[in-house]
């Protein structure tokens, strides 16, 4: 099955959970959008309030887009674990709008925390799961999706840690 594209579910608080397999090689690059999108919530040609979620280097990476002035910021945090291995992964980002405070989670174990710009990320409109929305096939994710998951809410670790487990025990 290919790509499928959603209303965007997400706009402020949120935990996005999502469990994949791959051994999909990924681009060495700077920013999200650069990397295969996982979670494309992107809104082409703006650079601003927009997010993704992507594979670079092999690694689980969340980014967003934010004008500050005239100028554009797209700053990118990236978890430790390489994901692109053949085996599952479940990947979990939680984000607080009011603070900017985001968290990435590989395997209910917190990777790497930052701050970003705080507000709302609604300029896009839909979400597209397993592909890019713009440059179709080149960014695209090759691998298993599985149980994704969006929360309009922050989910403390104990809950992420409790996915992990629900999925463990299936």
């Amino acid at each position: 099955m290919g790509a499928v594209a959603i209303p965007r579910p997400v706009k402020d608080d949120f935990t996005i959970a999502i469990w994949v397999k791959t051994t999909q090689p990924s681009p060495l690059a700077r920013h999200w959008w650069e990397g295969k999108m996982l979670i494309d919530g992107d809104f082409p040609g703006t650079h601003h309030r927009d997010f993704g979620i992507s594979m670079i280097g092999g690694q689980f990476t969340y980014g967003s887009a934010y004008p500050i002035g005239p100028i554009r910021a797209w700053p990118t945090i990236r978890a430790r674990t390489i994901i692109n291995n053949g085996h599952w992964h479940h990947l979990v980002v939680v984000r607080e709008s009011k603070t900017g405070r985001i968290a990435l989670y590989v395997n209910g174990v917190v990777e790497a925390a930052t701050t970003h710009p705080a507000g709302s990320l609604d300029a896009a409109k839909t979400i597209t799961i397993g592909a890019a929305k713009e440059r179709v096939g080149v960014r695209d994710f090759t691998g298993l999706i599985d149980d994704v998951r969006f929360y309009d809410r922050v989910l403390s670790a104990k809950e992420i840690k409790q996915l992990v487990k629900q999925r463990s025990n299936d």
